[in-house]
């Protein structure tokens, strides 16, 4: 089993290394486990793998959301959603940061991506607070670290595959990330405060209440999407699915009719932007499913939990042990390869240590996201100094106390487990 190991994954790590696409990297390894071990898989297994990876009905929720995502992000969502959070807290010192911060909060109730957020939000905020007098290094930090938090609120496509591969309950998983996700939030903006006021950032001058007001109500629709979807979901009034469908149809009506902000042309293009991130999660989504059905045909799960046994019995280490290796692997590789191939493995040997997978996949879901903000691959780094044009490097010098903000958080999410498995409890009773 071990040279079949090390072919498998020695195969995919290389490919992810020099930048082939999370899909093919996959299918390439899985191609060269057939040719050096024909006899261990054959050709219908392809096939099968694909079916079994694509079976699960929650994916139609994932691409839902995808969809809602795009159309309240081509209606100007976060411009939206700035001014209101500029209103509230743009008077204490930094308040561009923390409405940034915020913002994030409340548009990964809409888009569940951090993709998504960063490429909404890099644009409009960076220019922003340039003009206020930030260093731009500083405003592409906060803004691409603050979009990690999209993944772990609800509705986070990430939990939802999360649920599917590990067998988690998906509703229970996506509620465990409400209260983890706000925390990301507040921790980032403790973080957010204590650099401001050392660099003695601006503020705006308070404008009333009166001037929130109007903000609020000029912006209520916007508001009012991530609190509806939570609602539905915790109060059980549809399922994954439906509330995605649900969102779909709101972020049409508000987009197009109450806002006016996109027209027939630019829904389209939301619409064919959806499919082609769906497309390719969709794709990796299939290449995983041989993946895995190879891991499990080696037995590889249960030699994992055999080597992991003498740790068991002290679930804690057990678990750090676990997210040193998810925070080392998020450096180099794809975070859907933590998510999909990298828990799924850990998982057993989690649920024998006694510790909830609720808890366990929360947590793998902010580490692996966290990779998106670490170098030498952190995918948002790219992409958020490529909008903004400042040196990554000079990002990354800024991103270090929001990652240990978040480390910080990751902590007390494995001292407290409470904190990801008391709302689930509460709301559909025990696991």
């Amino acid at each position: 089993m071990l040279e079949q190991m090390l072919v498998l994954i020695g195969v995919l790590v290389v490919c992810i290394l020099i930048k082939i696409p999370v899909f093919l990297s996959l299918m390439l390894s899985v191609l060269a486990y057939m040719a050096c071990f024909p006899s261990s898989i054959h050709m219908e297994v392809l096939a099968q793998g694909l079916v079994q990876g694509l079976s699960s009905y929650s994916l139609a929720g994932v691409m839902f959301f995808f969809l809602a995502g795009e159309i309240m992000g081509k209606g100007g969502i976060s411009r939206r959603l700035i001014r209101f959070f500029r209103a509230a807290v743009g008077h204490i010192r930094g308040g561009l940061s923390h409405a940034n911060v915020l913002e994030s909060m409340v548009f990964a109730g809409v888009s569940g991506s951090a993709l998504a957020d960063t490429a909404a939000t890099c644009s409009i905020m960076v220019p922003a607070m340039k003009e206020n007098g930030y260093s731009p290094e500083y405003a592409t930090a906060i803004t691409v670290a603050s979009s990690t938090i999209g993944p772990i609120i609800p509705p986070s496509t990430g939990l939802i595959l999360m649920g599917i591969y590990t067998g988690t309950n998906v509703l229970r998983l996506l509620m465990g990330g409400l209260v983890p996700g706000i925390g990301m939030g507040i921790f980032m903006l403790i973080a957010s405060y204590l650099i401001s006021k050392k660099r003695n950032y601006p503020k705006d001058a308070w404008k009333g209440w009166r001037n929130l007001g109007k903000e609020f109500k000029d912006n209520f629709f916007a508001l009012l999407m991530p609190v509806m979807i939570i609602v539905c979901l915790s109060a059980g009034f549809g399922t994954v699915n439906e509330v995605g469908a649900v969102c779909c149809v709101y972020a049409i009506v508000v987009s197009c009719f109450i806002y006016k902000d996109i027209n027939l042309k630019q829904l389209w293009e939301a619409v064919r932007g959806a499919a082609k991130t769906g497309g390719k999660l969709l794709c990796i989504i299939g290449s995983a499913g041989i993946f895995t059905w190879i891991i499990g045909s080696m037995g590889l799960r249960s030699a994992l939990k055999t080597v992991l046994a003498p740790l068991i019995p002290h679930p804690v280490l057990l678990l750090f042990l676990c997210i040193g290796i998810m925070l080392i692997a998020g450096m180099f590789l794809d975070h859907t390869i933590i998510m999909l191939v990298i828990a799924p493995l850990m998982a057993p040997a989690v649920a024998a240590a006694g510790i909830d997978l609720v808890q366990f996949c929360v947590i793998t879901m902010i580490v692996a996201t966290l990779g998106l903000i670490t170098p030498p691959v952190g995918m948002l780094i790219y992409i958020g100094s490529s909008i903004a044009e400042v040196n990554p490097v000079k990002v990354i010098r800024e991103l270090y106390p929001f990652i240990i903000a978040i480390l910080a958080l990751v902590v007390c999410l494995v001292f407290f487990p409470q904190l990801t498995v008391w709302l689930p409890n509460l709301l559909y009773g025990g696991a």
